[in-house]
């Protein structure tokens, strides 16, 4: 008899997809963990798993009540004897629990070993076989720990001490989605399974049977239309996003990267609180309840492109659609960034010469030759573009959205006279203004993206008004409310300066119900002071110590510039309101 257990609805569909193409005719028991089940649809599902018949048994792991008859809950203090006598306890509550006996099976698979049964399954020392926690995530050991650290201590000092997670020597084999894996990862016990070459395996009635299982409805192909697949994330208590956060971030993504497509949306199983339907406007959605690895038995027909904040699902969706956009983790605290990174490929694309001030991709130069207008002459040059000071994720994304990304810098190019580079830079933590501004050379130009709205670019002598221009990035919303945020583009070259200068769009966002207006405005000398003293001022309270010394060397300076005018004079007499008391 073979046991699988499971705690998510991901590990489910593996055990279900597992059992019926490899132990299809002899018995097995599903074990899955309570927290699973929440309300009536989850009810449900189980009901219809069990009238299946393809499981002996289904029994649900009462984990609330072994939390309560242990007593104890562990965490990074805890002690190993502390550690030892809570393991010891788990192991006693679950064998008074269980009907069966965990040694008399024949094969164990086990999906997030960080629970009470495996818990036992590790301390008695029994072979078993580990199901990765997502497809592709067994290569991303770093981010699961990380995961699993943020959402349960007492779960994650179990892992770490027992070598959970599939590290322990008591696993035979680690099944994982070979394809899905990070480029370059090797795991000795590694053993391909996929859920999309697995179900291929089973015949069409037991695939229908499946999708039936999950109430999941077939989506008819349009050929009409290109499709876009989107992917939420669900954010665990709401404490990374609120819901009002998570709405805005959804229809943000839809908007810049979906135009044109239909939408299609998949919520995550957990993601029961926003009526997508209703948020999209003529977007179709998949019932949360279905596991995104069926999309492709689910959904006819191509899907283009799919989109996902940071979903672990990404990984899976090589068999739905060869272009996948996901934004990394920093996208559930740093979404509004957007709005810069959309700004820096707008202005990049209209240097190139790809997007002639509309925000449309139109064609493409066939190299990365392009020609750039001078008064009368038309120059020919070759531009790269580099990401390496800022998030190269958001980065890519945008450039590729404008259709250039190929101009992207891959050889890391040293300076030379026949290559313009773009900079795109992110600011405050800026490497290039740090160390590495001599390698910026006369051909090159860079994008401050400014993010913090800090100016600590200003405070470089080498950085001069003329060759500064003020890109003003306005979003309204539908109550007219307005938030203006700057970046700044730094070149040597007049031609592109002009060019840049002339910077004038505006775009409306149907979902997102914004208006977004970028300007380029002159670099006056007040400007700049103002970002000098406003720089200042965060360096004072930061209390940077690598900085603080060059900040302050040039306070005198700045101070003395403000004197030529009563206003900001009044102003630095006033420390309270500009400056902090140190």
């Amino acid at each position: 008899m073979v046991l699988y257990h499971s705690s998510t609805a991901y590990h489910v569909l593996c055990a279900i997809v597992h059992k019926l193409c490899r132990y299809r005719d002899e018995e097995a028991v599903l074990m899955i963990t309570e927290y699973l089940f929440a309300g009536s649809e989850s009810e449900a599902f189980l009901r219809r798993l069990k009238k299946t018949g393809w499981f002996k048994d289904i029994i649900i792991i009462p984990e609330r009540q072994f939390k309560k008859e242990i007593g104890k809950r562990l965490n990074e203090s805890s002690t190993r004897d502390e550690i030892e006598e809570v393991l010891d306890k788990t192991c006693k509550v679950v064998k008074n629990w269980s009907r069966y006996e965990f040694e008399k099976f024949n094969e164990i698979y086990v999906s997030a070993d960080i629970w009470s049964v495996p818990v036992y399954i590790i301390k008695n020392r029994l072979p078993y076989h580990y199901i990765e926690d997502a497809s592709g995530m067994l290569g991303e050991e770093r981010r699961y720990l990380k995961l699993l650290r943020e959402i349960n201590t007492h779960n994650y000092v179990v892992c770490e001490y027992l070598q959970a997670a599939g590290r322990n020597k008591m696993v035979i084999d680690k099944l994982c989605d070979k394809d899905n894996q990070p480029k370059g990862f090797y795991d000795s016990k590694e053993l391909d399974f996929s859920i999309y070459k697995t179900m291929k395996k089973l015949d069409e009635k037991t695939r229908k049977e499946i999708i039936r299982l999950y109430d999941g409805r077939i989506i008819k192909a349009d050929k009409n239309k290109k499709r876009m697949l989107f992917l939420t994330q669900y954010h665990n208590n709401l404490e990374i996003q609120s819901i009002s956060m998570q709405r805005k971030m959804t229809t943000l993504l839809i908007d810049y990267f979906a135009k044109d497509y239909e939408v299609i949306i998949k919520p995550h199983p957990k993601d029961r609180y926003l009526p997508y339907e209703n948020i999209i406007k003529g977007s179709k959605v998949i019932k949360n309840s279905v596991p995104s690895e069926l999309i492709p038995f689910v959904v006819e027909g191509k899907i283009e492109l799919v989109i996902t904040p940071n979903s672990t699902s990404a990984g899976g969706m090589k068999n739905t659609c060869d272009k996948v956009l996901s934004f990394g983790e920093e996208i559930e605290t740093e979404y509004e960034k957007l709005h810069l990174y959309y700004a820096a490929a707008y202005i990049t694309a209209g240097i190139i010469g790809v997007c002639d001030n509309k925000y449309e991709k139109n064609n493409v130069p066939e190299s990365k030759e392009v020609a750039v207008q001078s008064g009368e002459k038309q120059i020919r040059e070759k531009i790269i573009i580099n990401t390496d000071y800022a998030n190269e994720i958001f980065a890519k994304n945008y450039l590729e959205l404008f259709g250039i990304d190929e101009f992207l810098d891959k050889k890391k190019s040293k300076c030379y006279e026949e290559v313009s580079r773009i900079f795109i830079d992110s600011g405050w933590n800026s490497r290039i203004l740090k160390k590495d501004h001599e390698c910026f050379c006369r051909n090159d130009s860079i994008i401050f993206l400014e993010e913090d709205n800090l100016s600590t670019f200003l405070m470089y002598p080498w950085v001069i008004k003329e060759k500064l221009v003020e890109i003003e990035i306005t979003v309204i919303n539908s109550e007219y409310s307005q938030d203006k945020k700057s970046i700044w583009f730094y070149s040597n070259k007049k031609n592109i300066l002009k060019r840049v200068k002339n910077i004038d769009m505006e775009r409306k966002f149907d979902n997102s119900d914004i208006t977004l207006k970028i300007k380029a405005k002159e670099a006056v000398e007040k400007r700049i002071l103002e970002g000098k003293l406003k720089a200042l001022e965060i360096m004072l309270k930061r209390q940077d110590s690598e900085m603080a010394l060059q900040v302050l060397s040039q306070a005198a300076g700045v101070i003395e510039q403000y004197k030529a005018n009563k206003h900001f004079v009044e102003k630095i007499m006033e420390p309270e309101e500009v400056l902090p008391h140190l």
